[in-house]
């Protein structure tokens, strides 16, 4: 016995979105820092893209309820819990604390706001810079020692060390809006919009 169409897209559209984006954490945060990576990376975030749009398409039309509104910030939710979670494990995996002094401060005028950019002497000679998203700028002075946790493969981005985790909150929080998508597909699929 066959799935009638609407359960198969009420089901496999959230499916496929929530591979398509873990995958794509995946690749940006657990495989090694290289070229082409961002390639594969484009490749998932397009097709996340366009079975997220298919997904939004098939509950604008099908739900009663209009789940769509529902739907887009579950989604969201997914999107970041998945890549923050994706990187804070790959640095709790396979990174290392390392002892650095801040050697100068950069200002970098972009077209919203202001950003810094930080020079570091660490011990080992790696990361050679960090950015504010590491450290807000009025806690950093030149000369100030600071620990961070790093990535040596490039691809999971350096935090302090303090405020480094395993990344299992975000991911929680990922997994949980996953479960909320594939609700809201079974819920459309059997609760659909009348005809006319």
């Amino acid at each position: 016995m066959s799935l009638p169409p609407r359960i198969l897209l009420g089901l496999g559209l959230p499916v496929a979105f929530i591979a398509a984006v873990a995958a794509t954490a995946w690749v940006i945060f657990d495989w090694p820092a290289a070229p082409w990576n961002w390639l594969v990376a484009i490749v998932l975030s397009l097709a996340a893209l366009a079975v997220g749009g298919g997904y939004c398409a098939f509950l604008d039309k099908r739900n009663l309820v209009g789940a769509l509104p529902f739907a887009a910030p579950v989604a969201v939710a997914l999107i970041a819990g998945a890549m923050v979670g994706a990187n804070q494990q790959a640095l709790h995996e396979r990174g290392h604390d390392v002892a650095c002094r801040i050697t100068s401060v950069t200002q970098r005028h972009g077209s919203q706001h202001i950003n810094y950019e930080y020079g570091v002497n660490c011990d080992g000679g790696a990361p050679s810079t960090i950015n504010d998203t590491v450290m807000p700028p009025e806690d950093v002075t030149v000369g100030q020692r600071v620990v961070l946790r790093y990535d040596a493969s490039g691809a999971a981005l350096t935090e302090l060390a303090k405020d480094s985790t395993d990344g299992q909150v975000p991911l929680t929080i990922a997994a949980i809006a996953a479960g909320l998508l594939l609700l809201i597909g079974l819920t459309t699929t059997l609760f659909p919009r009348p005809p006319g």
